[in-house]
């Protein structure tokens, strides 16, 4: 009666699907990604440069850069833990160890989502911004300020239930 965490099935699914929808995107990032033209990284030089808009050599590209970290992103490793590991150890001696794997899992995969957000924002104009007005920069900064204090937030709140 005088548990930590609750289980309540029908919002542990409805939080799973809203999950899997951000998962989604990022597959939907991952597929765009091997369509989208570049600019090529040697011939870099300002006011030049070559746009490689050949879709074999993008998609080299791609497997080259970032695909393996994005595709660790979209792995659903949280939805995975939280529907179908943690119901099973509810209330035996092991739902300690499955709460220090959930907290590994929320770790492990905001770590990498963080650092691609991060690469996503940066350097795309010659200020270092995706946006050249000030206000879209403004709330690209708040919007980054509130997913790491989320990925904190969630951190503190698991590490806080030990």
């Amino acid at each position: 009666d005088n548990k930590c965490i609750v289980l309540n099935g029908t919002m542990t699914t409805m939080i799973g699907v809203f999950r899997c929808v951000t998962d989604f995107m990022y597959i939907l990032h991952i597929l765009l990604q091997f369509r989208l033209a570049y600019i090529a990284p040697e011939l870099r030089v300002v006011g030049a440069g070559d746009l490689v808009n050949n879709p074999k050599e993008i998609a080299l590209h791609y497997l080259q850069g970032y695909f393996f970290i994005d595709l660790f992103i979209a792995i659903p490793f949280p939805q995975i833990m939280i529907l179908l590991i943690l119901p099973q150890f509810k209330g035996s001696s092991a739902a300690n160890y499955t709460e220090n794997l959930l907290i590994a899992a929320v770790l492990v995969q905001s770590i990498p989502r963080l650092y691609r957000f991060f690469t996503m924002l940066s350097g795309m104009s010659s200020i270092g911004f995706t946006f050249e007005s000030g206000w879209a920069n403004f709330n690209m900064n708040i919007l980054a300020f509130v997913f790491c204090s989320h990925v904190i937030g969630s951190c503190w709140y698991l590490f806080g239930l030990q």
